[in-house]
This record gives structure tokens, C-alpha cells and sequence, in this order.
């Protein structure tokens, strides 16, 4: 999940290679305006990844929702990736993708089914369970 921003604050060509989420982008320009967030928001800032090298992150989150309108069959995503992996999983199917970004970083070799990634499969599970049911407030 790439992400690029520019605004003032920001490191000009500096370059993360830590997950990041489009959900943090909220947080980020709340910190970087100087204002609170207001109530309950399933975001991070990335304003201390950017500033500073030491800050690291385990795993970046998103989700979304489309419907028959878009594909001809509704779809609930929900994707975890790390540093070494990723996993996306339509939550009604039960089908997913998976992918060793350490060994396949264009992510054409989809291990979701290999038994050789069942251990890694079964953490990124846990932490996309572990999201579910999580209030969202997008403003």
C-alpha cells in the first residue's frame, strides 16, 4: 500500500518503507494542523514515522465494502500487510490472496493455499479478527 504526501512539515524525498494505511491520513493532518481528534477515530499518525527513522510499525490495516453495482457481486475486503507479507480476505466467500513480499514484491504469486505460509496466513487471520467489530469514524 504506497502512499505519497507533500504539505508543509513534511520531508521533502524522503522515503518509508514502513506499512502505512489510507485509514491514518485523518489522524496525520489532525496532528499536523495542531488539532485534537474528535471522538473515536480508527486512525494513527504517521507524523512520527516521518520525522523520525526510529518509529516503526508492525502492520497496516484497510478495508473496504463494493457492491453488485460495481463488480456484479458484493465484496467485503479486508487486507493486512507487513513488512514481509500480505493478506487480503473477502469476508462473505472466505477466498483470499496472500503474497511474500519479501521473495515476490509485484505480488504475482498468490500463496494463500501453501502449506509452506499456513503458519503466516494464520497470524495475519488473527490480526485482521482482531479489527473486526472496531468503530470507524470517518470525517
Amino acid at each position: 500500500m504506497g502512499l505519497i504526501m507533500q504539505g508543509h512539515g513534511i520531508p521533502v524525498g524522503k522515503v518509508i518503507r514502513e506499512p502505512v494505511s489510507a485509514l491514518d491520513i485523518a489522524a496525520t493532518i489532525y496532528d499536523h494542523a495542531g488539532v485534537d481528534v474528535p471522538g473515536a477515530l480508527q486512525s494513527n499518525s504517521l507524523r512520527r514515522l516521518m520525522e523520525n527513522d526510529v518509529v516503526t510499525r508492525d502492520a497496516a490495516y484497510c478495508e473496504w465494502k463494493l457492491s453488485k453495482i460495481h463488480l456484479g457481486v458484493d465484496l467485503e475486503l479486508r487486507t493486512v500487510r507487513t513488512k514481509n507479507h500480505k493478506l487480503t480476505l473477502e469476508e462473505t466467500s472466505g477466498a483470499g490472496e496472500m503474497y511474500d513480499l519479501a521473495n515476490d514484491p509485484v505480488e504475482m504469486g498468490n500463496v494463500f493455499d501453501d502449506p509452506v505460509h499456513a503458519k503466516q496466513r494464520k497470524e495475519l487471520e488473527e490480526i485482521i479478527r482482531a479489527r473486526l467489530g472496531k468503530v470507524v469514524v470517518m470525517l
